[in-house]
C-alpha cells in the first residue's frame, strides 16, 4: 500500500479575515457615528445637525469600504476576484447581523440616522435600497483593493526552522495560496515539517 500525502485545496473565503473586517468596520461605524451625534446634539453645530443623515450615510460607506479592504488584504489570497468575494461576504455578514441582531434598536443614540433621506428618493424604502446598494459597491470595491494590495516579500519567505528530530524524519509540504510571482502566476512555497509518528 502506497502512502500518499493529501493536500487540501485552499478555501476562497477566509472567515477569519471576513470577521476581522466586519468587526473593525462596525467598530469604526459606531465610533464615528457617536462623534457625529455628539457634535450635532451636544455641541450644537448646526451644519452637522441639519445634515446628520448624510454624515451617517457617508460614515457607513467609508466603514464598509474599510471593512472590505481589510477582509481582502488580511485573507492572504491575492487577487481582485478573491478580494471581491471577501468584500461581498463582509457586506452580507454586516447586513445579516444588522437584520438578525437588530443593531439599530440596540443603539438608541443612533435614532437620528433612521429618518428617511428625501433627497435620494420618494420615501424611506428608496433611501434604504440605495444605501444598501452603495454599501454593497463600497464593500466590494474595498475587497478588490485589499485583494490587489501587495504584501511584503518577507511574509512569503520560506521558514528556516531547526528541529530536534533525527535526520530523515522530515517531509516537504506545500502551502497553498502564498502569493503571486512576478509573472502573475500563483506561487507556492514549501517548507519542512516534521513527520508525526
Amino acid at each position: 500500500m502506497v502512502n500518499r500525502d493529501q493536500y487540501a485545496r485552499p478555501t476562497l473565503i477566509r472567515w477569519g479575515s471576513v470577521l476581522a473586517g466586519a468587526v473593525i468596520g462596525l467598530a469604526l461605524l459606531v465610533l464615528t457615528s457617536t462623534l457625529w451625534v455628539a457634535l450635532a446634539e451636544g455641541s450644537g453645530i448646526d451644519a452637522i445637525d441639519r445634515n446628520l443623515h448624510w454624515y451617517g450615510f457617508g460614515t457607513a460607506v467609508v466603514a464598509l469600504l474599510l471593512a472590505g479592504l481589510l477582509a481582502g488584504w488580511l485573507s492572504g489570497v491575492r487577487g481582485a476576484g478573491a478580494g471581491l468575494f471577501h468584500g461581498l461576504t463582509v457586506w452580507g455578514l454586516i447586513l445579516l447581523g444588522t437584520i438578525v441582531i437588530a443593531i439599530p434598536q440596540a443603539f438608541q443614540p443612533f435614532a437620528a440616522f433612521t429618518s428617511p433621506l428625501p433627497e435620494l428618493g420618494a420615501g424611506p424604502l428608496w433611501a434604504t435600497f440605495l444605501s444598501l446598494l452603495i454599501g454593497l459597491v463600497a464593500a466590494a470595491a474595498g475587497g478588490m483593493l485589499g485583494g490587489g494590495l501587495s504584501r511584503p516579500a518577507w511574509l512569503y519567505a520560506p521558514t528556516a526552522g531547526h528541529s530536534d528530530e533525527p535526520a530523515g524524519t522530515h517531509r516537504r509540504d506545500v502551502e497553498f495560496g502564498s502569493g503571486i510571482d512576478g509573472a502573475g502566476r500563483i506561487e507556492h512555497r514549501e517548507r519542512e515539517r516534521p513527520l508525526r509518528t
